[in-house]
C-alpha cells in the first residue's frame, strides 16, 4: 500500500482526513487562547509520513546537506545538545576575548507548552 502510494504520487483519501479537536492547555476554559489544536490523522498516514521523513533526513545527512548546528528532527540531537554546543561556542570565544553577540527570542506563545 505504501509503495503504491509512493509510485503513483497519490495519498489515499482516508489518509488525508483528520479529526480536529481543541484541547485545553491551561487557565480558564472560557478563553480560546487557552486551547491548542490537535489533529488526529490515520495510523497508515502517520506511518508513511515517518517512512518518508526517515528517507529524506537520511539523504540530507548522508550527502552532508544539513548544517552541523541543525539539531531539530535529527537523531541524537536535542534542545539540550543545541544549548550545550551554544554554551561551548560562547565560552570558547569569551575565553579568547572574542566578542560574542547573543539574541534570545521568546517563542512561548508560538508552540505548545
Amino acid at each position: 500500500m505504501f509503495q503504491k502510494s509512493l509510485d503513483t504520487k497519490q495519498i489515499p483519501q482516508d489518509w488525508q482526513k483528520a479529526n480536529a479537536k481543541p484541547v485545553h492547555k491551561r487557565d480558564s476554559r472560557n478563553s480560546v487562547s487557552n486551547y491548542r489544536h490537535v489533529s488526529l490523522t490515520s495510523v497508515a498516514g502517520n506511518i508513511l509520513e515517518g517512512i518518508v521523513n526517515t528517507h529524506i533526513v537520511g539523504h540530507l545527512t548522508i550527502n552532508g546537506l544539513l548544517s552541523d548546528s541543525q539539531h531539530d528532527f535529527r537523531h541524537g540531537r536535542l534542545v539540550e545538545t543545541n544549548l550545550t554546543d551554544a554554551y561551548d561556542y560562547i565560552t570558547e570565544h569569551l575565553n579568547q576575548t572574542i566578542p560574542v553577540d547573543l539574541v534570545l527570542l521568546n517563542f512561548t506563545k508560538a508552540f505548545v507548552n
